[in-house]
């Protein structure tokens, strides 16, 4: 025989019968409520045999005190009473409330997670793993995360934040670069500065003439405003224009001297120089076909003839001695004068 617990004065029933002698408790769903005096838990039975939980007035047909079985609907092993995610996938392992468990919080559940320590903040691909992809997006040896400049062309020397570490590509590295916004195609010194070499006051890259004596006046291509070359060696006869075979190659050989002049060149001039013997105006005159002779052949080598010059003045400007044979070979010259633009 059940025995049932009166709520209201707490006294025993032996039979259903003495239900009727006992005052009627009315729940808000309008049923006779009574407690199980066996479970002494929230679950009334009405007169009409009903079985209620009293903590929201649900039914509770199903639970053990009311001779039914617990229902778990998703067989996750938390009662659908106190299920707050009923539909969990089967097998999968839930926390107390009956939901999917993740526990390293990276958006996969543990059930799908093979990697199930992952560190915050992680990508993960769906495995719940950390996404294997190019952690080098331009292969320039910093990692994408601490890239500040991910897409530094190939072959671009970076820093350790990846970004270019010669911003004006002059080959010195900024941190060693005094001089950071050089101007492109401008040769530099080891601080990254504009490089001269000679000290004319001409960057190298601009200089034809990079090895200028110190003090010498130079145009804004870093030659001499003036540059003369004595043809020592080309000493004529006595009383002769006439090159010879050996003269044709030292000739030859100034024309090559030549060719790092010729964009900046503006005037060649040949002078023609005689010792002191003979007439004064007959020496003028041999000294201007001596001159023509060099310029002629110059002219042959393939210098416009619109760039070079060619005059005669005698025995004037000697730069050796007369009265000997060596000064006298030595006047019998020929000089090339260089003005440039």
């Amino acid at each position: 025989m059940i025995k049932y617990k009166n709520i209201k004065n707490n006294t025993l029933c032996l039979s259903a019968l003495c239900m009727l002698a006992i005052p009627t408790i009315v729940s808000a769903h309008g049923k006779h409520g009574y407690i199980l005096d066996k479970s002494e838990k929230s679950i009334v039975v009405s007169s009409s045999g009903d079985c209620w939980q009293t903590t929201g007035w649900k039914s509770g047909d199903a639970l053990p005190e009311c001779g039914g079985k617990v229902l778990d609907t998703d067989n996750d092993g938390v009662p659908d009473n106190q299920d707050k995610c009923p539909t969990t996938p089967v097998n999968a392992p839930v926390n107390i409330s009956g939901c999917q468990v993740d526990s390293d919080r990276d958006g996969v559940f543990d059930q799908f997670d093979q990697c199930l320590k992952t560190p915050p903040n992680t990508r993960v691909a769906q495995n719940g793993c950390a996404l294997v992809v190019n952690n080098d997006s331009d292969n320039d040896g910093v990692m994408n995360q601490n890239d500040r400049c991910p897409t530094t062309p190939v072959g671009v020397s970076v820093d350790a934040t990846g970004c270019n570490n010669d911003n004006d590509a002059d080959g010195v590295l900024n941190q060693n670069d005094q001089c950071p916004t050089t101007k492109t195609g401008v040769t530099v010194d080891a601080t990254g500065c504009n490089a001269d070499w000679d000290n004319d006051g001409v960057n190298n890259s601009y200089d034809r003439c990079a090895n200028t004596p110190a003090n010498t006046r130079v145009n804004n291509v870093g030659c001499a405003l003036e540059r003369k070359l004595v043809l020592k060696d080309v000493e004529f006869p006595t009383n002769s224009s006439v090159l010879n075979a050996q003269y044709k190659a030292i000739l030859d050989s100034v024309y090559n001297q030549l060719q790092p002049y010729m964009n900046v060149v503006k005037t060649i001039k040949v002078k023609g120089f005689t010792d002191s013997r003979g007439a004064a105006k007959y020496n003028l005159y041999l000294s201007k076909r001596r001159a023509k002779s060099v310029k002629d052949y110059l002219i042959g080598k393939g210098i416009p003839a619109s760039l070079i010059q060619s005059s005669g003045y005698g025995k004037e400007n000697p730069i050796a001695n007369n009265d000997t044979s060596v000064g006298r070979a030595k006047n019998r010259r020929v000089e090339i004068h260089l003005d440039y633009k």
